[in-house]
């Protein structure tokens, strides 16, 4: 979020498992719903059954849940669904118009 201003595709996982630590299952879901995907992948690859069709399943899903958030939680600025202004590229494309202008 500081390069491009924009959420990543995980952005609110560190969060998800903060609120999951403190008992708050339902918060964790808030932040992000596929906080429980990465205990899982490692899981599969520590028992040698992660697969190149379950990775792909795994991207999916994540990119999914990326743009389902972007269209219902991003206009309304939802943590952690917020855009940063003071990111590097809106900054510089900022001055670039100002610039030109």
């Amino acid at each position: 979020m500081r390069v491009f201003g924009v959420p990543s595709p995980a952005c609110g996982m560190t969060r998800a498992y903060m609120s999951l630590m403190q008992g708050d299952i339902r918060g964790a879901f808030q932040f992000h719903p596929l906080f429980w995907m990465p205990p899982l992948i490692c899981l599969l690859a520590w028992f040698r059954r992660l697969s190149d069709r379950v990775v792909y399943i795994c991207l999916f899903l994540l990119l999914s849940v990326w743009v389902i958030r972007f269209v219902t939680m991003f206009p309304h600025q939802i943590e952690p669904m917020v855009y940063n202004p003071h990111a590097v590229v809106p900054t510089i494309l900022r001055e670039i118009v100002r610039f030109l202008n």
